[in-house]
């Protein structure tokens, strides 16, 4: 498990001023990431060490989650990895924080993103009631808390050029601050919209275009050849999945930073813990076996079928022996990291030519 990773995930659909709509993708989307978060084949990270906010939560009524109240959770965040850092038990500092904002947005320039709270709105006086995500992954990045920051914003970006950022924090940037890499991900270049529709297509329920291309690069996007997923290759993929999924008239261009291209290793695809099979044909005979693959496009091996047969390296799956007369009989591995025998009784009635013993 990645015990050294912490995470704050926050999704606002409902708002309350005049003139702002509700969302329907913010929280779905928020548990989306969540389950990839939490998954120990993904992102593998403690429960513990994640603060999930959804205007939807019961701790939260009307115009709540307020700016204040998240800040307070940031705040939390920021306590828990400095309790894990001091902990004696604990070898080394935390590794990685992300953070995932999505809601409605705003920004003030090119480089900006902020998502509005529950209790804003676009007018003058209400919109300075946002939480600036680019601030805090940059406040966190100063003091080097964490080697590794992923900022994920799946918010509109709106130019209000005088908006006030919000910074509830003195900064106090560390020298160490410039080892620290980062992914800063934003749903959509300064001044557009990102949008939300129903996916996967056919599907019931509404997700934000970006954070869906995300989910799915995750899951697909190319990995390099120790099977690792780097920050550039899934930068690319969400560019292109994005283009492939928006609407018919929507473009959505993400703007995403990675410093440097494969510091940030998001997943690593998982060795097989391949099984040994030795495989004997009852009564030998004086025949050549081939093994085929599952897949049934590749010859494994070709054993003299007088003999026991060892195959050491097998992955879990339905396997093929063939006889010169093109006769088959199949046998099948579940399971992995284990020492099996394959009995083989050509002769026997079918379904029961195979007996395996553990």
């Amino acid at each position: 498990m990645a015990q050294d990773d912490f995470a704050i995930v926050v999704g606002i659909s409902r708002y309350t001023r005049p003139r702002m709509l509700p969302l329907q993708g913010p929280e779905n989307d928020v548990k989306d990431f969540y389950t990839w978060l939490v998954d120990s084949t993904k992102g593998d990270v403690p429960a513990a060490h994640i603060i999930k906010v959804l205007s939807s939560d019961r701790a939260y009524k009307g115009d709540q989650p307020t700016m204040e109240q998240i800040v307070d959770k940031f705040a939390e965040l920021y306590e828990k990895a400095q309790a894990f850092a001091n902990d004696p038990e604990n070898l080394k500092k935390p590794r990685r924080l992300y953070i995932f904002l999505a809601g409605h947005g705003l920004s003030w320039d090119v480089n900006s993103a902020a998502l509005l709270t529950a209790n804003a709105n676009y007018d003058m006086l209400w919109r300075g009631r946002h939480v600036s995500g680019r601030w805090f992954a940059e406040w966190f990045r100063d003091n080097a808390t964490f080697e590794e920051i992923v900022l994920l914003m799946d918010c509109c970006r709106d130019t209000y050029a005088d908006t006030e950022e919000h910074k509830p924090w003195p900064r106090d940037p560390s020298p160490a601050a410039a080892d620290v890499k980062i992914f800063y991900g934003l749903a959509t270049k300064g001044g557009a919209q990102s949008r939300e529709q129903i996916l996967p297509e056919g599907g019931k329920n509404w997700r934000g275009l970006f954070t869906y291309a995300l989910l799915d690069g995750l899951e697909n996007a190319e990995r390099d050849a120790q099977g690792r997923l780097l920050g550039e290759a899934l930068r690319v993929y969400i560019v292109k999945r994005l283009k492939e999924i928006s609407a018919p008239g929507i473009e959505q261009d993400p703007r995403i930073e990675v410093q440097p291209p494969d510091g940030i290793e998001w997943v690593r695809r998982a060795e097989p813990t391949l099984n040994e099979v030795r495989i004997t044909v009852l009564p030998p005979q004086n025949a050549l076996i081939e093994v085929e693959d599952p897949d049934l496009d590749k010859i494994l091996a070709t054993f003299p079928a007088d003999q026991p047969f060892d195959l050491p390296n097998l992955e879990g799956g339905i396997y093929n022996l063939r006889w010169p007369d093109q006769s088959e009989i199949g046998f099948e591995i579940v399971g992995s990291n284990q020492k099996i025998r394959v009995t083989v009784l050509p002769d026997a009635a079918p379904g029961k030519q195979v007996h395996y013993d553990r």
